[in-house]
């Protein structure tokens, strides 16, 4: 029998705003990454592809990690050339295997990685005529345009304006500049305590972090929408 962990949901009448990540907060990176390996490893026996793009995928997420927090007026140009100059293989190699593997290939498979009931959570959001946005390390239009969800804002650490991987308080603050709602009536979701939770905190908004758990069961946003329905009822 598998053990059941807490849900933990503050009272949610006090927000305008709800922002989310994307990555491991609105779908299951895990599943994900097993259907992409599954696809390369495939590709490998037919001589499609190489280790080499396993290991500039494995090094680019790597790169990405211990450049928490980094910022730059170059980061969009930068993140590919930690990666290149690390694996000593060409740049454009690098920025093909990326754009490849990371922004395009997944697209086609993120639909069946949503997390369960998801799309209540979004449509309740709706129907209560509360604000949605999104921010995110990656960049966000096509995986929500993939995942079927409609949201008020989109922002991305890569975008000008922000320049700046999470933890950083630029990108929920443009968010509620832009919305015209006050920080401390908006609310970060993501399941990361290090990158959403510290960016939360840095930009003084409140946070909740998803149980990835619960949230492969579709217990955990079956739970936050019926705390939606209480709070604003």
């Amino acid at each position: 029998m598998q053990e059941s962990t807490k849900i933990i949901i503050p009272p949610l009448n006090k927000y305008k705003l709800y922002i989310f990540d994307l990555d491991g907060t609105l779908y299951d990176q895990q599943i994900l990454r097993r259907i992409i390996f599954r696809k390369i490893l495939a590709g490998l026996v037919k001589l499609k592809y190489s280790f080499t793009e396993i290991r500039i995928i494995g090094e680019f997420r790597r790169q990405r990690e211990l450049h928490k927090g980094y910022s730059s007026d170059n980061l969009e140009a930068e993140q590919y050339s930690w990666c290149a100059d690390k694996l000593k293989i060409p740049l454009e190699r690098v920025k093909k295997t990326i754009d490849h593997f990371i922004f395009r290939f997944p697209l086609q498979f993120l639909h069946q990685s949503k997390y369960k009931n998801i799309d209540r959570v979004f449509a309740t959001l709706k129907d209560l005529k509360l604000k949605t946005a999104v921010y995110s390390d990656y960049p966000a239009k096509e995986k929500l345009e993939a995942l079927n969800l409609n949201i008020d804002l989109h922002v991305c650490s890569m975008d000008s304006s922000i320049a700046q991987l999470k933890p950083n308080a630029s990108g929920l603050l443009k968010i509620c500049n832009a919305l015209n709602i006050p920080k401390d009536e908006t609310v970060f979701i993501g399941d990361r305590e290090d990158t959403d939770g510290e960016s939360a905190r840095m930009a003084g908004t409140d946070f909740i972090k998803v149980n990835v758990k619960e949230a492969r069961r579709g217990d955990f946003f079956s739970a936050f929408q019926k705390k939606l329905i209480s709070a604003y009822d």
